[in-house]
């Protein structure tokens, strides 16, 4: 077994998903005729990671996954945290200390879902997902999702888009569900929360953007086939088709490695 202080139990899967990140993977070709991340991206990314918070740059290389069809009932709304005064609440007046992690800590905010492991393993055909990469936002929508289902949480412009059609779909602003989660996507987009009392502003505003999954009702175009290959090229914790480990595989080999290196 691998032992590792408290302070560095997740070094490894933050190594494991920085080897696989469009920093430093090896480009490989898509369904598309470029390359993937082609040399702009790579350095992009590259520039990024080395001048955002922590936070933000493990978030950009170990996305966060939450599922939406399935949340807990509080998911979705504003939470005021104790001691704050909704009606005399205005710039922070009924505050009296003024430092920044004070203020982060009293300020109402939306209650995020439980994320669950960036894997296909808990991608179910009939759920829909928020990916958050740092960059993107996307709502994937598996291709068992009843017809129901999606009329409730996404909004078309006529009926013949249930079945194909073009692509200005976007998340419900009707529906109870549609609310929650365009609340959930505006949290995320004003910070990520690392800790209790830690706010990481983002230096970008992410797209929400609507994914079909292959082979259900709905497939929309070609760009879900491309959106959907960069939503699965972000599941660091599987093993992928080039030959890169899961993070079991990653720690079995990187305990072997340091065995051999003791020993």
């Amino acid at each position: 077994r691998l032992i590792l202080p408290d302070a560095c139990n997740l070094l490894p899967l933050f190594c494991m998903s920085l080897s696989k990140s469009r920093m430093f993977r090896k480009s490989l070709g898509n369904r598309s005729s470029k390359p993937s991340p082609t040399a702009d991206e790579r350095c992009y990314h590259i520039f990024y990671g080395a001048n955002v918070s922590p936070a933000m740059a493990m978030l950009s290389v170990h996305p966060a996954l939450y599922q939406l069809n399935d949340m807990p009932p509080n998911a979705g709304d504003f939470v005021t945290p104790q001691g704050v005064n909704v009606d005399q609440y205005a710039g922070y007046s009924n505050i009296q200390e003024t430092d920044d992690q004070t203020k982060a800590s009293l300020t109402p905010y939306v209650q995020l879902p439980p994320s669950i492991k960036p894997s296909v393993a808990y991608l179910r055909e009939n759920g829909i997902y928020l990916m958050d990469d740092g960059f993107n936002m996307f709502v994937y929508v598996g291709r068992e999702v009843p017809i129901g289902a999606r009329t409730e949480v996404l909004s078309f412009d006529d009926g013949s888009n249930l079945i194909g059609g073009n692509s200005s779909i976007t998340v419900s602003t009707s529906s109870d569900i549609g609310a929650r989660i365009r609340r959930i996507a505006s949290q995320l987009r004003r910070s990520y929360m690392s800790s209790a009392f830690e706010t990481c502003s983002r230096p970008v505003y992410p797209k929400l953007l609507v994914v079909f999954g292959r082979g259900g009702h709905g497939f929309r175009s070609t760009v879900d086939d491309l959106l959907e290959d960069e939503i699965m090229d972000s599941l660091v914790e599987d093993t992928k088709s080039n030959g890169e480990d899961g993070y079991v595989d990653y720690l079995m080999n990187m305990q072997k490695r340091v065995r051999n290196a003791t020993s």
